[in-house]
Order: structure tokens, then C-alpha cells, then sequence
């Protein structure tokens, strides 16, 4: 009980609070680390269930062209995942685009038979960087050069009698009440196959510093709390995206003066199983110490 009043006194500080809330455009990507470029569906429930598509496979390829002719490399551009129960469909890739507009095809396999089950396609453009407003772009400071982030996924149908793709949903019908209505009389309504569409994209290589003043060493739980998250989101990523278990990505902690970063007597979560594991995940630290003391009792502590 008294821990939990601690941990609740800790985030009414006034600049805990402030540094602990934000809008979700401040929000800090951790597995954008390890894996900076993808993109996610999420099918409807109702479609989820008509389908039977849980267990199924997502294999993602990407294109040049509108046409969907000009694929790109495999290597860096293909991925493969199993679309899980809360209907994600999930795409991990290494590749940079070359234009602001791509295309990408979604093809659903059933993994025992390898047949085809179902395909969608997608006009993928990528946007800029804005400021915290959303009204001005951000740009580099030495290139002069606006950022490319995100982007917008839409889907896009063939018609076979204009013979191309145009931007349509598939549609899934759902049943419906209105609530204000006494007779609550049941409808049906169509909606979109794809209750969500996220894409996270960034070209750019990332260095985050956290930096706590000596003298405030309460402000250090934050720390700590930061470097448990980003080592849990990127060992989870690693084991369940990619066949060899890896990042696409490495990342390197550099943590200084690493015997002070404690928070009421306790230091940085499970140190000993990160350092044993970490190399072959790819996340490197680096500890530096004043004394080798230091080391045996920051391990201990953890």
C-alpha cells in the first residue's frame, strides 16, 4: 500500500506531471528504435470473424507504380507476420521510399496450405514533420530541408471497367441499434473492413538523452522507468517480428555515471539479464563508473 501512495505522490509533482503528459504526437516512439519504419491494419471485428482470419498470414510487398507492376526489393521491402487476435495486420521493413507516393499490396495466406485467401492494395504517402501546432513544418536546421514522418495509408480497388485502381473501401456489413429509438429496431449498416490504419516512418537515426541533475535525484525514477520500457518494447519486437529475432536496427545505451542512477535505493530494472541478453538482441551499454565497486553494486542493487 505504501508503495503505491509513493509511486502516486511521485507523479503529482508539478514537473513530473508536466514532463508525463503530452499530446499523442509527443508521445515517445520506443520501438521506433529498432524498427523506424511500418506500418499497421486492423481489420473489423465483424470481418475478423467472417473471414476467420486470426492465425492467417500477412505477406506485404511494395511497389513503384499505381499499376502495382514495379516491385521493389524483396530484401528490404518484403515481410511476413501472423495477423493476431486483436485483428493487427503488422509490416516491418528496412527500405526507404524513393517518392513521396508508393504502393503496397497485402496479401492473407493460410500458412498450412499456402493458399490465397484474400489481397488488398494501398497508395501509401508519406508526410512532413510539423510543429507541436500542426501548422508549420519543421525543417532541418542545417539542409534547410522539411522532414519526412508518417503518412497517410488509403486503400485503393481495381475497376475492371475503367482498368486501374481508384480509392474505395472494402466493406463489411455490421448490425446496428439506434439507442435514442424506443423500439430499438435493428439495422444494417456498412462499414470499413479496416477500423485502423497507422504508418510510422522516419529516415533519420535517432539520439535521445536523459539527462537528471545530481542534486535532484527523485527525477531519476524516470530514467530508470524510460530504459525498462525501451529494453521490454525492443526485446518483445525483436523475438516476434522477424524470423532471425532481430532488429532491424541497433541500439546502443550509453549510461553515465551509472552507479548514482538509482531510485530509492534500487537501480536500473533486471541490469544483469540486459547485459547477458542484450548483445544478442542487438541493444549494446555501455556502463561508465568511477570505480569498479560501483559496478558490483549497481548489479547487486538491480
Amino acid at each position: 500500500m505504501n508503495a503505491k501512495v509513493t509511486a502516486m505522490s511521485f507523479f503529482t509533482d508539478p514537473t513530473i506531471s508536466t514532463l508525463t503528459s503530452g499530446k499523442p504526437s509527443q508521445n515517445f516512439d520506443a520501438k521506433g528504435l529498432s524498427f523506424p519504419r511500418r506500418i499497421g491494419v486492423r481489420f473489423a471485428s465483424e470481418y475478423l470473424e467472417k473471414y476467420k482470419l486470426v492465425g492467417l498470414q500477412s505477406v506485404w510487398t511494395a511497389y513503384e507504380d499505381p499499376a502495382f507492376e514495379n516491385q521493389l526489393d524483396k530484401k528490404t521491402f518484403g515481410h511476413t507476420q501472423t495477423i493476431d487476435r486483436e485483428g493487427w495486420a503488422r509490416y516491418f521493413f528496412d527500405g526507404k521510399f524513393k517518392k513521396r507516393k508508393s504502393y503496397i499490396k497485402l496479401q492473407i495466406k493460410n500458412p498450412k496450405t499456402g493458399l490465397l485467401v484474400k489481397t488488398f492494395y494501398f497508395e501509401l504517402e508519406l508526410t512532413f514533420k510539423t510543429d507541436l501546432s500542426g501548422r508549420r513544418y519543421v525543417k532541418d536546421p542545417v539542409l534547410n530541408k522539411k522532414i519526412i514522418k508518417d503518412g497517410a495509408l488509403r486503400e485503393l480497388r481495381f475497376n475492371k471497367k475503367k482498368n486501374k485502381f481508384e480509392y474505395r473501401d472494402t466493406v463489411v456489413k455490421r448490425r446496428y441499434y439506434d439507442l435514442l429509438d424506443e423500439n430499438r429496431k435493428q439495422e444494417i449498416v456498412e462499414i470499413p473492413a479496416f477500423s485502423q490504419k497507422t504508418v510510422k516512418y522516419t529516415e533519420r537515426p535517432k539520439a535521445i538523452f536523459f539527462i537528471t541533475p545530481p542534486h535532484l535525484m527523485s527525477y531519476a525514477k524516470l530514467i530508470l522507468i524510460l530504459i525498462k520500457q525501451m529494453v521490454d518494447v525492443n526485446f518483445e519486437s525483436s523475438y516476434l517480428t522477424k524470423e532471425n529475432q532481430k532488429p532491424l536496427y541497433k541500439t546502443r545505451y550509453m549510461l553515465d555515471e551509472v552507479g548514482n542512477l538509482q531510485s530509492e535505493g534500487n537501480g536500473i530494472p533486471a541490469l544483469q539479464t540486459m547485459l547477458s541478453i542484450g548483445l544478442g538482441q542487438e541493444q549494446q551499454f555501455t556502463l561508465i563508473l568511477q570505480t569498479l565497486q560501483q559496478l558490483r553494486e549497481d548489479v547487486v542493487v538491480a
